[in-house]
C-alpha cells in the first residue's frame, strides 16, 4: 500500500504525513530510524533533562512521548488489522510524559526501550498483508486506516526530530 492521501487522514495528522518521504509504509517505518538512535542515543544527562522553555517537555518527556505515542497507535494499527471494529478512546498525551517516576529513566534505558518499541512496531506491520493494511477502524472519534497509522508513526518521530534539531539543540543554552 501507499502512502495514504491526506485528504483521508484526520487533520490533526496530516502535517506528520507532510514529513514522510517514503511511499510504502515499510520504508516510513525505516525513515530517519538511524538519524533518531544516533542523535538520541548520543545524548547526555544534561541534554536530556533540556527543555527550550518553561512548559515545553525536556528531552528526556519527549523520547517518552514518542515511545508512548508509536505504542498507543501500533495497538489501534493491531486493532483494526484483525478486524476489531470496538472504537477506541483518545489518549491524553501530558498526562502520560507528566507520570511519576518517568523523568529518572537513563539514556540506556530509554534507547533500549524505544529500540524494543520500534523492533515491535516494524514486526507487527511486516506481518500485514494490503487486506489487513485497508482496515479501519474509530480512535478518538476519527476513522483511520490501518496503513495510514503506519505513516502516522513514522511522521510523528521525524516531526519530533525536527523539533529536537530546530528548537532543543540549536537553542542558546543547550548544554
Amino acid at each position: 500500500m501507499t502512502k495514504p492521501l491526506a485528504e483521508s487522514i484526520p487533520v490533526y495528522y496530516r502535517p506528520y504525513l507532510e514529513g514522510v518521504q517514503s511511499q510504502q509504509v515499510m520504508d516510513a517505518l525505516q525513515e530517519e530510524l538511524e538519524g533518531f538512535q544516533k542523535l538520541f542515543g548520543k545524548l547526555t544527562a544534561a541534554q536530556l533533562n533540556f527543555s527550550y522553555g518553561p512548559d515545553k517537555w525536556t528531552m528526556r518527556q519527549l523520547w517518552l512521548h514518542l515511545m508512548d505515542t508509536e505504542r498507543v497507535m501500533s495497538y489501534r494499527a493491531m486493532r483494526f488489522a484483525r478486524g476489531d471494529r470496538t472504537e477506541l478512546p483518545g489518549f491524553e498525551q501530558d498526562d502520560y510524559v507528566l507520570a511519576p517516576g518517568l523523568t529518572d529513566r537513563s539514556r540506556k534505558s530509554l534507547m533500549d526501550e524505544w529500540n524494543a518499541v520500534r523492533e515491535s512496531t516494524l514486526t507487527l506491520f511486516k506481518s500485514l498483508n494490503a487486506d489487513e493494511l485497508k482496515r479501519e477502524g474509530i480512535a478518538n472519534g476519527y476513522v483511520m486506516s490501518v496503513n495510514a497509522l503506519g505513516f502516522i508513526i513514522a511522521g510523528h518521530m521525524i516531526h519530533h526530530l525536527k523539533v529536537v534539531r530546530d528548537r532543543y539543540i540549536n537553542a542558546p543554552d543547550f548544554p
